[in-house]
């Protein structure tokens, strides 16, 4: 490393840069940029590492004297054509052997370190272009990046260009306080999310269709229990309504959503929102986007045929007067889960045959995703905070229980009868066995009261569980 130090100090590669005061490449602060992997980043930072290429090749290009096999034999003073094809394979090439040349160098400095981001074999350009490889080729780059500014920053002493002044000690796309990243698009997100897990960070998912609550913030504070990063989703769902079901009718409100998130204590790193997760393009006849208000289905939807459906717990209680709902429910589910590749994906309570459906799918497809479930959050007189608002019905069952009335039928005829009284039509009351969500004639064991009634055109959900 001292001979290292000695080359560099000595080297006027980076002399001739700051020469041209105007083309310096290092006078961007990278401690605050998200970007890094999408246009317009990507070719400032391909332009930095050139400049990186450009200093340090005379210097290791005195390691091949005599070989044909020289990667910094070419002239890296010139960076016409860098950003196109096929020139942009052959930068990534050199930048690979810079790695390659370095690491073992480099790695000296992490000996004891779990976090060594040298530690990897730069021996072997297999999958180098290709993704997830690329955000880690990437990454590997600002690391060294950030390993090298200390010993370059010694060039400039006593000048007020130093362009290693700024910390590059900071991932790219860390999150500044209050700072969220939004993703549109399925691609990107899933290059954000393998990016991140190739750092070692574990990601957690909170799939919410916007308008969010105090109960939806709740549970975005619960996942940072859980992760180091916080993805939201917001996709109203258009698979899980029915074609006689208006969607136009859900509520939305994305900006105000927005604000909600940026308040949130440890804030959210990223928030999905898709346009339409069931658009595949040109192989579609149809898509959504030119039917806002219909659902993705049969041969109104835009081809989509593969379902995911939990035959059992989807019977029953909403599956009853709804058939599509939890099909759609499990196979969106199912689609954000390969999108985002999360460790924990943290659902409210207040969905309770959802919930259990959703841990049942990952429990039967092997995913590797701790399915958390969240405690409904209660208004004051103990309503569920919902994107609806509803009556708290489960309070009169519930005392009733917890004062010795343990048939179920009774049970339900009171949450029956005071719906109808307040002008509703009730759905459901059933009183289940909460995993199985078998229907009970008699509480013995642990349940839940669900419970789901109309007030004219809006269908209110809630439930209660029991533990006698």
């Amino acid at each position: 490393m001292s001979l290292m130090l000695w080359h560099l100090s000595h080297t006027h590669g980076l002399t001739s840069l700051i020469d041209c005061k105007s083309l310096n490449p290092f006078s961007h602060s990278f401690n605050t940029v998200r970007g890094l992997f999408s246009q317009p980043f990507l070719p400032f930072f391909q332009h930095c590492t050139w400049a990186l290429l450009s200093t340090l090749s005379p210097i290791l290009s005195t390691l091949y004297v005599g070989s044909s096999l020289n990667p910094f034999s070419h002239s890296f003073n010139t960076v016409r054509g860098l950003f196109s094809q096929p020139f942009l394979p052959f930068f990534q090439h050199c930048t690979w052997a810079l790695l390659s040349t370095l690491s073992p160098i480099l790695s000296t400095l992490y000996v004891g370190s779990s976090l060594n981001p040298f530690s990897h074999s730069f021996n072997t350009v297999r999958g180098l272009f290709s993704q997830p490889f690329l955000p880690f080729f990437q990454h590997c780059t600002w690391a060294l990046l950030s390993t090298l500014s200390p010993i370059l920053s010694t060039l400039y002493v006593g000048s007020s260009l130093n362009p290693f002044s700024h910390s590059f000690n900071t991932s790219p796309m860390a999150r500044k306080e209050n700072q969220t990243i939004i993703i549109t698009d399925k691609y990107q997100m899933r290059t954000w999310a393998r990016t991140m897990r190739s750092l070692s960070n574990t990601i957690a998912l909170v799939p919410t269709m916007g308008f969010l609550h105090d109960g939806h913030l709740s549970l975005i504070q619960e996942a940072h229990n859980h992760s180091q990063l916080v993805v939201v989703s917001i996709y109203v769902n258009p698979s899980q309504f029915a074609p006689s079901e208006d969607l136009s009718t859900y509520p939305s409100d994305f900006d105000g959503d927005i604000r909600k998130l940026m308040d949130v204590p440890g804030g959210v790193d990223v928030v999905f929102h898709p346009h339409n997760l069931y658009d595949y393009g040109v192989e579609s006849a149809m898509d959504c986007a030119g039917m806002p208000d219909v659902s993705c289905l049969e041969e109104s939807g835009s081809g989509h045929e593969t379902w995911v459906r939990v035959e059992r717990l989807e019977k029953g209680m909403c599956g009853r007067s709804r058939p599509v709902f939890f099909r759609g429910v499990a196979t969106v589910v199912a689609k954000l889960f390969n999108i985002v590749d999360p460790d924990v994906a943290v659902f409210g309570k207040k969905d309770y045959q959802q919930w259990r459906i959703i841990r049942r799918m990952v429990r039967d497809l092997d995913f590797s995703i701790n399915v958390v479930g969240f405690e409904i959050v209660r208004d004051a007189d103990g309503l569920a905070m919902s994107s609806r608002n509803c009556k708290a019905y489960w309070l009169y069952p519930k005392s009733a229980a917890e004062r010795g009335e343990l048939n179920c039928k009774r049970l339900k005829n009171l949450v029956a009868d005071e719906i109808q009284e307040a002008g509703g039509e009730l759905d459901y009351a059933e009183i289940v066995e909460q995993e199985s969500l078998e229907v009970m004639e008699e509480i013995k064991s642990p349940v839940v009261i669900l419970i789901a009634a109309w007030f004219g055109k809006v269908r209110l959900i809630d439930n209660i569980e029991i533990n006698i």
